[in-house]
């Protein structure tokens, strides 16, 4: 199930904003939460699959509950997967608002990424992703992406080695032991020209990268596999999953209009109370 998150927030800070200046509303991203309650909420949420079977991949909506206790998650066998092969389940209306289609942009808009994962490995060696990402060009290395990469472990006990990247620009190793749940909590602050930090906590630590300028264009938030140059169906990893997972999208239309009809509310309280003091314009027209 696909919920509103942080819109009180967002709420107060746009109509703030709108009783504090006369300018119109903009539109701005707001935050989802994803539990993946069941494959039918979460596809009229949005997310859907591609080549996320091929190569002995098995991977999308998953019924268990290892991750976090409540049935529903996201995930499961990931394999060696080359570039050209390369899958994802995703939402793909991020960018949506109604019935126009749209992109988010790292260029401009502040991004969130949290949630808990947990990995479990037979013979991986390979890469598969967590974060935003262009349907048209992912898969590769060098394609737009922002998000959590998770390589193989040096050895099939050993954990699994974690990043946040964007655009190719990664943070250090970040380890995660297998078959334990662990958190993650990201936010994306963009500064000129597609440059930006992403910052947060993953596994209980402080991370950060910064990247320079850079284009970043994404109609999708989701798991993608692939980024690698060649595919061996014999390299897999045991179920590995995602669940409670918190991204950005637009607003639809309805939450704009609430959120500037709250905006203007307040613009006219502040109004009247300016009146009642005495500082505000009390002319009658003639």
């Amino acid at each position: 199930m696909k919920k509103s998150l942080n819109i009180f927030a967002a709420v107060t800070v746009t109509a703030l904003a709108l009783s504090l200046a006369v300018e119109p509303a903009k539109a701005a991203t707001i935050s989802v939460y994803q539990t993946f309650d069941t494959q039918a909420s979460a596809a009229a949420d949005g997310w859907a699959v591609f080549n996320n079977t091929i190569n002995s991949n098995n991977y999308g909506w998953n019924s268990g509950n290892q991750v976090s206790g409540t049935g529903g998650q996201a995930g499961g066998i990931f394999t060696r997967t080359g570039s050209t092969s390369a899958g994802y389940y995703a939402d793909l209306t991020i960018g949506q608002s109604g019935t126009v289609a749209g992109t988010l942009n790292r260029a401009t808009d502040s991004l969130v990424l949290s949630g808990l994962l947990r990995l479990s490995n037979a013979d991986f060696d390979g890469t598969f992703r967590l974060g935003y990402f262009n349907t048209g060009t992912f898969g590769s290395s060098t394609a737009p992406f922002l998000g959590i990469s998770i390589s193989e472990p040096l050895t099939p006990t050993d954990p699994f080695r974690a990043f946040i990247t964007t655009n190719g620009t990664s943070s250090a190793v970040i380890s995660v032991n297998q078959d334990q749940t662990y958190g993650f909590d990201l936010t994306w602050t963009p500064s000129t020209g597609g440059a930006g930090t992403l910052a947060g906590t993953f596994a209980g630590q402080s991370v950060s990268v910064s990247a320079l300028s850079a284009t970043g264009i994404y109609n999708a938030f989701g798991i993608t596999n692939g980024y690698v140059p060649s595919s061996s169906s014999a390299q897999n990893t045991n179920g590995s999953y995602f669940d409670n997972i918190t991204y950005s999208v637009v607003p639809e239309p309805t939450q704009m209009v609430f959120v500037a009809g709250v905006g203007a509310a307040l613009g006219a309280w502040r109004l009247r109370k300016l009146r009642r003091n005495g500082s505000g314009s009390n002319t009658t027209a003639c």
